[in-house]
C-alpha cells in the first residue's frame, strides 16, 4: 500500500485563510512557494495570491474569485471551497509559526521524493560514483531549501557592512601571498571569491598554487585544503617543504638539522591534502564542509578543474565544466572562503608562443563568467625549453585593476619570485 506523503491540509487552509483575513500577513508567507502546498487547489490559490500581491491588488474572496475565473482555474479550486476558507477566524499572530511548519512538511516530501529517485537510480545501471554524486547533489539541494530566505537586504543594512569593513579592516582583509606586487593588485585572496589560475602544461601552475598554499598556512597560519587530482600527497608535501626551505629536497635532506627544522615547520602548518583521483565537485564540497565544521577552513585550492569527475555523463563537456565551475563559486560563497581553481588552456594557445587570452580558457566560457579573478601564468618557450622568466597576468578582476607581474621560476625550490612591481595594463 502506497504511503501518503507528509502534509497537513488544515494547516494549509489556515495559512490561506489568514492571508484573506488580513493581507498584511502575506509578507511572512513570501518564504513559501506554491509547491510547498500539498493540495493542488491550495497551490492554485497561493499562486493567485502571489499574482494579486505583485499587482498591488487586495487579496479577498472577490478578487481571488475574479482572478481564478480569468485564468480558467476556478473550477479546479471550486467556488464553494474557496468561500469555506473564510468561515472561521484564525489567529494571525501565529502566521510565522504556520509558515515554518508548512515548510517542514514540504521539505520532508522532497526528501521522500529524492529517496524514491535514488532507489530508481540504483536500479537503472548507474555506477556507484554516479549514485553517490547524485546523493550529494540532492543533499545540497535540500540544504538550500532548508536555509531559504528572501535574500533581500536594505541599503541601511548594507551600509553598516561597508562601514564595518573600513572600521575593522582585518576582519575583511584577504589572505596575502608571498608575491607582494600581486597583493598590491588584488588585495589578497578575498572571502567568497573564486580565483582561476590557468596555464599551459608544465609552465608551473601547480608550483604557484602550492606557493600560495605554503605562505597562507606555514607563514600566516591560515587553514588550507589542497585537492590534487594529478599528483600524490607525498609529491605535494615534498614540494611544500622545498618552498618553505627555498631548497631542493635532496640537498635539504643532507643537512639533517635543517631538514628536521623544516619537517617540524610543515607538521605545524594547518595544511590538508586530498589526493583522491576520482572526486566529483560534490565530493569536494562535502569534504570542505566537514573540514570547516571540524577544524575550520580559510582557503581551498583545486588542481585542477578539468580533472574533476563530472556527475552528468550524458551532457557535453562544456556543460560538465560549467557545472563544476559554478559549484566552485558556490563553495566559496557558502563557506565564505577564497577558492583557487587551476585550469588548463585550450590547445590553440599551445600552438602559439603568446600570452594567454580569456578566450583560451578550456572547455567552458562559464569559467571566465564565474571567476572573480582570472590569472594566467605565462612563460615562453625557447628552443623547445620553457624559459625561467615569465609573467603572471591578472586578466580579469571583477572588483579592481588588471595587470602583469614580471616573475621568474626558481627550479631548486619549485617556486616563483617577482622581478619588478606590477605594471598596470589594458589587457584583453
Amino acid at each position: 500500500m502506497k504511503k501518503t506523503p507528509p502534509h497537513d491540509l488544515q494547516l494549509e487552509q489556515t495559512i490561506l485563510a489568514c492571508v484573506i483575513q488580513d493581507n498584511t500577513v502575506f509578507d511572512a508567507c513570501l518564504k513559501l512557494k506554491p509547491d510547498d502546498f500539498y493540495r493542488t487547489a491550495h497551490r492554485i490559490i497561493f499562486l493567485a495570491m502571489l499574482e494579486l500581491y505583485g499587482s498591488e491588488t487586495g487579496i479577498d474572496l472577490v478578487s481571488l474569485t475574479e482572478y481564478l475565473k480569468e485564468k480558467s482555474k476556478l473550477a479546479d479550486v471550486g467556488a464553494v471551497y474557496l468561500a469555506e476558507l473564510i468561515t472561521e477566524i484564525h489567529n494571525i499572530a501565529n502566521i510565522k509559526y504556520y509558515v515554518e511548519k508548512l515548510r517542514e512538511y514540504s521539505i520532508k516530501r522532497k526528501i521522500l521524493k529524492y529517496a524514491l529517485k535514488l532507489e530508481h537510480t540504483c536500479d537503472d545501471g548507474y555506477t556507484l560514483n554516479e549514485i553517490i554524486s547524485n546523493v550529494q547533489k540532492q543533499y545540497n539541494d535540500i540544504l538550500s531549501v532548508t536555509h531559504r530566505d528572501d535574500g533581500l537586504k536594505s541599503s541601511d543594512d548594507i551600509i553598516h557592512e561597508i562601514v564595518e569593513q573600513f572600521e575593522n579592516p582585518s576582519k575583511y582583509a584577504g589572505i596575502l601571498s608571498s608575491i607582494s606586487s600581486l597583493n598590491n593588485l588584488i588585495k589578497g585572496f578575498q572571502k567568497g571569491h573564486l580565483y582561476i589560475l590557468a596555464a599551459r602544461p608544465s609552465v608551473g601552475k601547480t608550483a604557484l598554487s602550492l606557493q600560495f598554499a605554503e605562505y597562507a598556512s606555514a607563514k600566516l597560519k591560515n587553514k588550507v585544503a589542497f585537492f590534487t587530482l594529478e599528483m600524490s600527497r607525498r609529491e605535494i608535501l615534498t614540494r611544500f617543504m622545498q618552498i618553505t626551505a627555498h631548497e631542493n629536497i635532496d640537498v635539504l635532506y643532507k643537512d639533517k638539522q635543517r631538514f628536521e627544522k623544516i619537517l617540524n615547520s610543515t607538521k605545524n602548518s594547518p595544511f590538508w591534502v586530498d589526493d583522491t583521483a576520482d572526486l566529483t565537485i560534490y565530493d569536494i564540497k562535502a569534504r570542505c564542509k566537514k573540514l570547516k565544521n571540524s577544524y575550520g577552513l580559510d582557503m581551498v585550492i583545486i588542481d585542477y578543474l578539468q580533472l574533476i569527475t563530472p556527475t552528468q555523463l550524458k551532457v557535453n563537456r562544456n556543460n560538465q565544466v560549467s557545472e563544476i565551475s559554478r559549484n566552485c563559486k558556490i563553495l566559496a560563497r557558502e563557506l565564505e572562503i577564497p577558492v583557487i581553481a587551476l585550469s588548463q588552456l585550450n590547445r590553440e594557445n599551445d600552438k602559439h608562443n603568446r600570452a594567454p587570452l580569456l578566450s583560451d580558457l578550456r572547455d567552458s566560457g562559464a569559467i571566465e563568467q564565474d571567476a572573480d579573478v582570472v590569472m594566467f601564468l605565462h612563460r615562453k618557450k625557447d628552443g623547445g625549453l620553457i624559459k625561467a622568466d615569465g609573467e603572471l597576468i591578472v586578466a580579469k578582476h571583477r572588483n579592481g585593476k588588471i595587470g602583469k607581474l614580471d616573475i621568474y621560476f626558481v627550479g631548486k625550490s619549485m617556486s616563483f619570485e617577482e622581478k619588478t612591481f606590477y605594471k598596470e595594463a589594458s589587457y584583453e
